[in-house]
């Protein structure tokens, strides 16, 4: 597997980890207190998470997908 594909796993396994978090912490009372404002933004950050997290998934597969497909060729 490719250096960048290694890469981009371990990238989405911390990301995932990350997302993991703010979501434990979305679910708390001290989220709860933080401003209308602060909930906004940790909102959309945790939504660029997943859409980043989703993305890096679909790119792993395409490269994996390309990499089984040329090693039937050879």
């Amino acid at each position: 597997m490719k250096d960048f594909v290694k890469r981009m796993m371990t990238e989405k396994q911390e990301l995932d980890e990350k997302k993991k978090k703010l979501f434990d912490f979305m679910t708390t009372m001290e989220y709860q207190n933080l401003s209308a404002d602060e909930k906004f933004l940790l909102g959309i950050q945790y939504n660029a998470m997943c859409i980043y997290s989703s993305t890096l998934f679909r790119r792993i597969n395409l490269y994996k997908r390309i990499n089984k497909l040329g090693k039937k060729t050879k």
